[in-house]
């Protein structure tokens, strides 16, 4: 009971400490991105590179598996043929019509039925379809510059691997894909700084969305591997207001049974959630959001990164010190999602 208790503690990532700006009244992802610009980017990249050099030394091997397939890939041997499946292989198929006695050699004629057709089994590098699931309601307008960021990273990070994106917003009354997973990040790089924070927070068709989106590539790229990223601070609505307990309500019930078929169908998902506090290095309470989120990733199997950020009147500082001092590089949000996909 301990072991499962402590593996499951292991899911839940150390807080990475980053302020946000105090009274901001932009509405507009791209307006955020112009405000302290300079600022924010440096000492954002500072941190990425300083974290990097930390891990010079003790490095986790996150090289990509090779992967056998039907339809993609370089041809490593020849299969039986299934219609629809796999593709034909020409020297394969001969060769097995001439060991089955189909040659002629006084017509020299090949006979060759449906039966002597043969394939070809593929191998591939591992490939990934991240799929991002950005909350943009009214409750995180003040973390719509920590998701910027995040956001930012994960795009570059993951275009040097040549894996897709999708990105779906969490907002209004229902989830809205803004685009399917795709290699032209600069699209969804675009739809990402066009998106305006409005209306409640959808979070169960925001994950049904996510998980059905996860399932379609499965079944168009059986080699690929599908991540979920959920960028939300779990506050899940509408509510009725008619329970005791704000974890009967119907809003909070379909979030938690959504969470569990991620486990089901064996997607991974990875919640990255913002805290907030008025006074630095103060000890947050446990909010619901926070309870939320423990129970997604105990139901679904998945990951939780909180993001403690400080009300602060400099406008966005990174303390990179007290950062790089409580987080290591296998803490930090890329390392943990490359981990999170390719461990063995």
């Amino acid at each position: 009971m301990a072991s499962s208790k402590n593996k499951f503690n292991e899911r839940i990532r150390p807080a990475l400490k980053i302020p946000y700006a105090k009274d901001t009244q932009i509405h507009n992802l791209y307006d955020f991105l112009q405000m302290s610009k300079e600022k924010t980017k440096s000492a954002f990249g500072h941190l990425l590179k300083s974290m990097r050099r930390k891990s010079l030394t003790n490095k986790v091997k996150t090289k990509r598996n090779k992967i056998s397939c039907t339809s993609v890939g370089r041809p490593i041997r020849v299969i039986k043929h299934v219609s629809g499946k796999t593709k034909i292989s020409s020297y394969g198929t001969i060769k097995n019509a001439i060991s089955l006695g189909k040659y002629d050699q006084d017509q020299r004629l090949l006979k060759i039925s449906k039966h002597d057709f043969m394939g070809e089994l593929r191998s591939e590098k591992e490939s990934m379809t991240l799929i991002l699931a950005i909350d943009v309601s009214n409750s995180t307008l003040s973390s719509i510059m920590l998701f910027c960021d995040i956001l930012d990273s994960l795009t570059k990070y993951f275009k040097k691997n040549n894996d897709r994106i999708g990105l779906i917003a969490i907002k209004d009354n229902k989830a809205q894909i803004l685009n399917y997973p795709s290699h032209n990040f600069r699209v969804v790089l675009r739809s990402m700084r066009s998106l305006k924070v409005s209306g409640e927070t959808p979070l169960y068709d925001g994950l049904k969305t996510a998980l059905e989106m996860a399932k379609t590539e499965k079944r168009i790229k059986p080699g690929s591997k599908s991540l979920v990223i959920l960028l939300s601070d779990c506050f899940p609505e509408p509510l009725t207001h008619k329970f005791q307990n704000v974890f009967d309500e119907p809003a909070y019930q379909n979030v938690v049974r959504q969470a569990c078929k991620f486990k089901k169908e064996k997607i991974q998902l990875l919640v990255i959630k913002p805290r907030y506090n008025q006074i630095e290095n103060q000890k947050l309470k446990e909010t619901l959001g926070d309870k939320l989120a423990k129970e997604i990733v105990r139901r679904s199997g998945g990951t939780c990164i909180n993001i403690e950020a400080y009300l602060g009147d400099s406008g966005i500082n990174i303390n990179l010190m007290e950062t790089t001092d409580r987080c290591n590089d296998r803490d930090f949000i890329i390392h943990s999602i490359s981990e999170t996909l390719f461990r063995n």
